[in-house]
């Protein structure tokens, strides 16, 4: 069986912030101290994979925050769908290869070096990923976001299952009424 797990990378370090919103969203999480410049956000709603969910809390952070959120949703490690999300709208979607372009675009312009589109969509036009998770390890590690976001969700950390250096005591927690964004 392969990985189920959906997240939010938020482009901030400002993890506390994070937790605020999250908390008047009256959202029920876990939020990661910030590595790279960004925090994670594993929300319980979201992993529903409810694709619609998840873009609206995406976009609902966004435009709280005033920073670029990108989502994540693997289904069953053969099915990757990607979210860009800037502060007034999500400006790109990934789900299928045909989407590569403006995704990797719409990524690099988020986090501010436009020079790391070629390589973004290298990794996302790539046909030849078996496991979803590595296409997403490869996105994280081109764009330098906090690696605790690949291969980890809100159920993953609810079972105690940690991705290597972060520990349940590191982790901030909103709870809340599972509000939608």
């Amino acid at each position: 069986m392969g990985s189920f797990y959906t997240n939010f990378s938020v482009l901030t370090a400002d993890s506390e912030r994070v937790r605020e919103v999250m908390n008047q969203m009256g959202r029920t999480a876990m939020i990661t101290p910030a590595q790279q410049g960004s925090v994670v956000v594993f929300d319980a709603l979201s992993e529903s994979q409810d694709p619609d969910e998840i873009e609206r809390l995406g976009a609902a952070l966004a435009h709280e925050l005033i920073v670029p959120v990108v989502a994540i949703l693997i289904h069953d490690d053969d099915m990757m769908m990607l979210w860009v999300c800037m502060p007034r709208k999500v400006t790109a979607s990934y789900g299928k290869t045909f989407d590569a372009p403006v995704t990797a675009y719409a990524l690099s312009v988020a986090l501010g070096n436009r020079l790391l589109a070629p390589a973004l969509f290298l990794a996302l036009a790539n046909p030849f990923y078996i496991f979803q998770s590595a296409r997403h390890r490869k996105i994280v590690r081109i764009s330098g976001l906090n690696t605790w976001a690949v291969s980890t969700g809100y159920d993953y950390l609810s079972q105690n299952e940690f991705p290597e250096g972060l520990t349940s005591d590191m982790l901030l927690k909103s709870t809340g009424t599972h509000k939608t964004a």
